[in-house]
């Protein structure tokens, strides 16, 4: 179920599978979405509107989340100084990134550690939360990208994907 009505719905979720492919795989950079309009081949107003409507999230929650995520796998499959973590999240300070962290998993980064400690994600982009049992995963995001840059993702339970002809432009 698409949030909002486009045109053509399986245009826009190809769309969305290429900005995810390529938000995913350059999550160490900070991208302009000047320059990840130029990577999709739309303009930034069609990527912003589309990415929206297809997912309900801004092109800037989706990647900050994502930053957030990889990070908790970090956490919970290491002991990596929560700054150090931060700083790969591309963090300003870790008293930044624990605020955010805490908004995304009802948790401090240790806490969250402590929770999950060496058992890794649940499922990839899953993770426990405070209060939280195996059974109560979230309805969040998931990501799979596959070598073919076949791009699957799911939101609230409905699969969106795009064949890429390459993840990277």
């Amino acid at each position: 179920m698409l949030l909002v009505n486009v045109a053509d719905p399986d245009h826009a979720k190809e769309i969305v599978g290429k900005i995810v492919a390529i938000l995913v795989s350059d999550l160490d950079t900070t991208m302009s979405e000047t320059e990840l309009a130029r990577r999709v081949g739309y303009s930034k107003t069609h990527i912003r509107r589309t990415f929206l409507a297809v997912t309900g999230e801004t092109l800037a929650s989706f990647t900050r989340r994502m930053r957030l995520e990889r990070a908790a796998g970090k956490l919970s499959l290491g002991s990596e100084a929560v700054g150090a973590v931060a700083a790969e999240a591309l963090y300003a300070s870790p008293k930044a990134f624990c605020r955010a962290f805490g908004e995304r998993f009802e948790c401090s980064p240790a806490s969250f550690r402590e929770l999950n400690s060496g058992a890794g994600s649940l499922l990839p982009g899953f993770y426990l939360a405070a209060g939280q049992g195996a059974h109560d995963v979230p309805s969040a995001i998931g990501i799979r990208a596959s070598a073919e840059a076949l791009v699957t993702f799911l939101y609230d339970g409905f699969a969106y994907g795009g064949k890429l002809s390459s993840a990277k432009g």
